[in-house]
């Protein structure tokens, strides 16, 4: 009893002691996130580089054209085009970005692609939740007895005509659409949220995909409510560029991208509250 009482509480801890399974995340000690430091370092990043937001929007929207009309562009460059938006805007915000780091995310490929994936099944799986009772109420309105003498492939299509004329004229049916949208923008709100970081850590710092969604999810779960409401500016933001006949997206997108980019620099841990590179901003960060 005496030889135990003397051992070292160090050596008792590395014995009982369960080990973590999510060691805390590299690389973001000092992690922060004030929502007015963020849209203001993004407004001061977004005016000193708006010819190279402008052409990055540009050549990002024809580029992501490009991918959608090819068969292999869909899954080994859309996903990478996407990543391309966090790491511009956080290169923006640290102010020494070129036209070519928007490539970055091709020299991770394999990394992107396996982050998309992972974060493109489950948000589908989320939103399957949420459609769920949609098309309960949907075919629990089909006339099976339309079907029942019908092969596999007559028998799916009349489903679909009936679906279709379902959505038309059911009003239940159209208040389930627009009860998936609500729904739906909340959720996409919160995923984008927590989930903000996976390709910085991944581009920037080498994180493999797991460990950079459960970073991701660390860092920003103290921050989770703000974020969410940031993400819903931005996205305002964002979209007011259609109401100046589309044209005006190519200066609110990337003024967008930007602001998240200065909120994925506060979260990285990277502002210490001095005025960003290239700007005369002199905004104190939040403690």
């Amino acid at each position: 009893m005496q030889l135990l009482a003397r051992t070292p509480r160090l050596l008792m801890d590395n014995v009982y002691q369960s080990p973590s399974l999510t060691p805390p995340p590299s690389g973001v000690d000092g992690a922060k996130f004030d929502l007015d430091r963020a849209l203001n370092l993004g407004w001061q990043s977004f005016k000193g580089q708006i010819g190279l937001g402008v052409a990055y929007t540009i050549v990002l929207a024809l580029l992501s054209v490009l991918a959608v009309l090819s068969c292999f562009g869909i899954l080994f460059a859309l996903p990478h085009l996407a990543a391309s938006s966090a790491i511009m805007g956080l290169l923006m915000v640290r102010g020494k970005p070129e036209l070519g780091d928007m490539f970055r995310p091709f020299r991770a490929f394999g990394a992107v692609l396996g982050a998309w994936l992972l974060i493109t099944i489950v948000t589908q799986l989320i939103a399957m939740i949420f459609t769920i009772p949609y098309y309960a109420v949907l075919l629990h309105g089909v006339d099976w007895s339309q079907i029942q003498d019908a092969s596999g492939g007559e028998a799916f299509k009349e489903i679909m005509q009936q679906f279709q004329k379902q959505q038309q004229t059911f009003s239940v049916a159209k208040l389930g659409t627009n009860l998936i949208s609500l729904l739906n923008l909340p959720v996409s709100l919160y995923i984008g949220a927590r989930l903000m970081l996976t390709y910085p850590l991944i581009i920037e710092r080498g994180v493999p995909p797991i460990e950079a969604i459960q970073q991701s999810l660390a860092v920003t779960r103290p921050f989770q409510w703000p974020l969410m409401g940031f993400g819903f500016i931005t996205g305002v933001i964002a979209g007011l560029g259609i109401l100046g006949c589309c044209v005006g997206i190519l200066f609110t997108v990337p003024l967008a991208f930007t602001m998240h980019g200065a909120a994925i620099y506060q979260l990285l841990g990277e502002d210490t509250g001095a005025p960003i590179p290239g700007t005369n901003s002199s905004t104190q960060t939040a403690v």
